[in-house]
């Protein structure tokens, strides 16, 4: 049977034991949906100009930003693992597939909203929001918000560890959310000649998508220390909080308190 390629690998370490290499393991890029892939079957690592190599898989694990890591059996060293980059999963197991789980796109999509371009936006009333939470040490979050000139609904995810059986929430009724909330959004001044203050290392970042009546935009910008940015971050947690509280899912409701503790830290690189 033809192997047919599941990931490109983002990471690559060896766990020793007893002074000796015991396993390889693999971690799949961030939100990857693993399937069909039995414990004891056997995959490929392939990276061009290197062949590739035989393993047999030990354990899988789910890690909380939800990549997934494979464990494999490594008794012998003909293996170089210098680096991740550039190595490939393979598998001639049938039913096996990895498909990545893009929280941002199926957040969008709970709220009828088009991604695709200008051409998918409205004029008037209508306008929606699609802010990403980024922080350093902890999963993404998904914050989205819609006015259709007739009601305004939200919705708020964080990126689950079981990719593979989630399914976004309904959307709840948002208005008290989005109170003032387009002019917080819409006071923003965005300067591309404005140099970044700094590297973002560590802290938070957000990526933002909206279109309204007066502004279509994608930015991100991280640790916001110009007043403006504030205001959003501020105007992003207090729209995340209402709607978490609203939804009442455990695990949205315990993550603003990670995201809480970001909010304090002092920013470094606004960044737009």
């Amino acid at each position: 049977m033809p192997a047919h390629r599941l990931f490109e690998v983002d990471q690559v370490y060896q766990v020793h034991a007893a002074g000796r290499t015991r396993q390889l393991v693999v971690v799949s890029p961030p939100g990857t949906i693993l399937e069909g892939m039995p414990i004891g079957s056997t995959i490929q690592l392939r990276r061009s100009g290197e062949g590739a190599a035989q393993r047999r898989v030990t354990e899988i694990e789910i890690h909380p930003n939800g990549s997934v890591a494979v464990m494999l059996d490594r008794e012998r060293d003909d293996l170089s693992v210098r680096g991740g980059c550039g190595w490939e999963v393979w598998t001639s197991v049938e039913r096996a597939s990895a498909r990545r789980l893009d929280l941002f796109e199926e957040t969008a999509r709970s709220l009828s909203i088009d991604l695709t371009g200008v051409g998918g936006f409205r004029w008037g009333r209508e306008w929606w929001l699609l802010a990403q939470v980024l922080p350093s040490f902890h999963p993404d979050a998904v914050l989205g918000l819609l006015n259709d000139g007739q009601s305004s609904r939200g919705i708020f995810v964080v990126r689950p560890a079981e990719a593979a059986t989630w399914s976004p929430p309904t959307p709840v009724e948002a208005s008290q959310s989005l109170e003032g909330f387009r002019r917080t959004v819409e006071s923003i001044v965005i300067s591309p000649e404005e140099p970044p203050r700094g590297a973002w290392l560590d802290g938070i970042g957000y990526r933002v998508e909206l279109a309204s009546g007066h502004l279509d935009a994608r930015f991100h910008f991280f640790n916001p220390s110009r007043p403006d940015l504030v205001a959003l971050e501020r105007a992003l947690f207090q729209a995340g909080t209402s709607i978490a509280e609203t939804q009442g899912a455990a695990a949205e409701r315990e993550y603003l308190a990670v995201w809480r503790g970001y909010l304090s830290q002092d920013g470094g690189s606004d960044g737009l």
